[in-house]
């Protein structure tokens, strides 16, 4: 009988994992896994939520960036446009002291 016994490899062996019922204990070492794995689960959430802030931090820097160039544009295309107005409007009426001076002449001579 013992060399039936030892023949199956399962009979006869002292298995500390299984109760004399047959039902399966936990392994500390399989909870130590799991409750690790939680931990890391949660420290790469933490991670990623991190990770999502600060690029939404940089894609807000970025549009503030980009609002104050587009202002800063404006306000100079707006002073480009008030400087050629005034230059224009120097033009016209340098042209119409001009205009004015060769009327003057003009009646001198006639006279």
């Amino acid at each position: 009988m013992d060399a039936h016994q030892g023949s199956h490899p399962f009979i006869g062996q002292d298995d500390s994992s299984t109760l004399p019922d047959r039902t399966i204990l936990h392994d500390t070492s399989d909870l130590h896994v799991k409750r690790k794995r939680k931990i890391e689960e949660a420290q790469i959430a933490r991670e990623v939520e991190a990770n999502e802030n600060r690029i939404c931090k940089a894609v807000e820097k970025e549009n503030i960036l980009r609002r104050k160039a587009e202002v800063r544009m404006r306000k100079e295309m707006e002073r480009f446009d008030r400087e050629r107005r005034k230059e224009e409007e120097r033009l016209m009426r340098e042209q119409q002291r001009e205009d004015e001076r060769l009327l003057r002449e003009q009646r001198r001579e006639s006279e």
